[in-house]
């Protein structure tokens, strides 16, 4: 699979975060002949207050990331759970799973052990 990422807004420590994507993405993604677009911005809060939102579809993914939640601010590792989270709904669309909060809660921590800090 090749993966296009974009990140896009004021990422502390931006390169970090590129790689924790890449890193999940190449983990968790089939090994398939095809192109594939992430697309992922950081925003002063998210709609509802909620920590990401993800919505795409099986060439393409939108990803949101709050950087504050209730005028919070999020910390680096907190930030680094909430995008794997999403990124596990960004793979449920590129493989046109279902799309279940309970895999996304059951591998955020995993995938952020994993690859956040390595």
């Amino acid at each position: 699979m090749n993966i296009f990422l974009s990140l896009e807004g004021r990422w502390p420590q931006a390169n970090l975060y590129s790689q924790f994507c890449y890193d999940i993405l190449y983990d968790i993604l089939p090994d398939q002949d095809r192109d594939v677009f992430v697309d992922i911005k950081l925003k002063h809060h998210s709609e509802n207050e909620a920590a990401g939102y993800c919505y795409g579809y099986e060439d393409e993914v939108f990803i949101e990331i709050a950087r504050n939640s209730f005028d919070e601010p999020y910390t680096l590792d907190e930030l680094a759970r909430n995008l794997a989270h999403e990124l596990v709904h960004a793979y449920q669309f590129i493989t046109n799973s279902p799309r279940t909060e309970s895999e996304a809660y059951g591998k955020e921590n995993m995938l952020t052990e994993k690859f956040w800090g390595k």
